[in-house]
């Protein structure tokens, strides 16, 4: 049996991706210290108020579950493909309600909302 080795090739470095924070705009400058992956980077000033934001308009549309005015996501087809939903996404931060209900798969293509609060 003969084995053959291919040569190795020199190492290339691959450049970093530039960092930009979603909601200020703002270059992150240390990519070990930001929220999220490299879909959903924050810097370290604005990711304290987009995970509270985050919390609020999951509070709203679970206690609009619990009070009836939305059903369940699971009771509805994902607007986007047509399976079964998996949550409500919100595309605009500024409407806590005004929700569409998505499966996790069609979720993570969606990507970030608009509006993204900034911090004073």
């Amino acid at each position: 049996m003969i084995i053959a080795t291919l040569p190795r090739s020199p190492l290339v470095r691959r450049q970093r991706k530039v960092l930009t924070c979603f909601a200020c705009a703002e270059e992150i400058t240390n990519p070990t210290e930001h929220a999220g992956g490299w879909k959903r980077a924050y810097c370290i000033d604005c990711q304290d108020v987009a995970r509270l934001r985050r919390r609020v308009l999951t509070r709203a549309v679970k206690q609009a579950i619990a009070a009836g005015t939305l059903l369940p996501p699971a009771a509805h087809a994902c607007i986007d493909c047509g399976r079964q939903a998996y949550c409500y996404d919100h595309r605009d931060w500024q409407e806590p309600l005004n929700v569409e209900p998505v499966c996790r798969k069609c979720n993570g293509k969606r990507g970030c909302a608009k509006n993204l609060v900034r911090p004073q």
